[in-house]
């Protein structure tokens, strides 16, 4: 991992080659590294959501739906200091993202609202309302049927144009692009299956999207899907995905992610990062591609 910026809460940016390519094939095995215990209730971590990269090597971003903090995750499972937030911001954060300019978004899933935190003395908040953005009055005819709980679950930020991307889980799955202030929303693209968008696992109808995050090497999205078991990588210029199940052999036997929430990629490294909210059993997983 190489690191790009010296402020806390700067965006990491790996040193990448291939990871993975779009024409790559379907359902690859993956080789589980590691694993480690992350849920700590004491520290307000009970229910893991989002993950990001931070400035630093080896460290995390991460959210808990249960509580309004921003917690720092090192690379081998242990929390380390949390940002408590206003409690009129909720605990219903979703996801999180890390920009060039320090600041770091986060995601609320029922109020579809991106707050900025900016690493300012003393450290402000802004918040931004999705529904209100200019260009989504072409979108909202998506939105009309979406149910509460299928709201934004992911979000990744292009270091390089500062674009934003924000992932609606389901109902339909949409990707929305947008802005790097923040300001409009500039496409709105369906995700669905003739884009390849489909899973052994799930249905299409409960396949959802759970997380986030984006190769700049390979310039894809990496979306994650919890009920699909598996991670897409997206081409945003073709319109197209290819899959990569979230399965691996342990002992002789085939297990398969469980409760995927958030995603982090190292392509230099050949290394995925999977966070799970499983109650006690939530993990933070390090893969190996086959």
């Amino acid at each position: 991992m190489k690191v790009v910026s010296s402020t806390p809460f700067g965006l990491l940016v790996f040193g990448f080659f291939m990871f993975v390519s779009v024409g790559s094939s379907k359902g690859e095995t993956l080789k589980l590294l590691d694993s480690f215990e992350v849920r700590d209730k004491h520290k307000g971590y009970s229910e893991p959501s989002g993950l990001s990269p931070s400035s630093v090597e080896g460290l995390f971003w991460t959210v808990s739906d249960a509580d309004a903090k921003l917690h720092l995750l090192t690379s081998d499972g242990d929390l380390k200091n949390a940002f408590h937030l206003p409690e009129n911001l909720g605990g219903d954060l979703e996801a999180v993202a890390s920009r060039p300019d320090g600041s770091v978004l986060l995601v609320q899933e029922r109020d579809w609202a991106i707050t900025v935190l900016k690493p300012t003395s003393p450290i402000s908040l802004e918040r931004i309302l999705v529904r209100r953005m200019s260009g989504f009055g072409r979108y909202a005819h998506l939105f009309r049927a979406n149910p509460s709980n299928k709201g934004p679950e992911g979000i990744a930020v292009d270091s390089e144009t500062g674009t934003v991307f924000l992932a609606i889980e389901g109902e339909p799955r949409v990707l929305l692009t947008l802005a790097p202030e923040l300001n409009e929303i500039v496409n709105a693209t369906v995700l669905s299956q003739d884009k390849g968008f489909a899973s052994v696992k799930a249905k299409d109808g409960e396949l959802d999207i759970s997380g986030l995050a984006w190769s700049q090497f390979s310039n894809t999205l990496w979306m994650l899907s919890d009920t699909g078991k598996c991670v897409f990588v997206f081409d945003p210029k073709t319109n197209t995905a290819e899959r990569i199940d979230l399965k691996f052999h342990k002992a002789g036997e085939k297990i398969w992610v469980k409760n995927a929430e958030g995603v982090v990629v190292d392509e230099e490294a050949r290394r995925m990062f999977i966070l799970t909210d499983d109650g006690k059993d939530s993990r933070l997983l390090v893969f190996e591609r086959l």
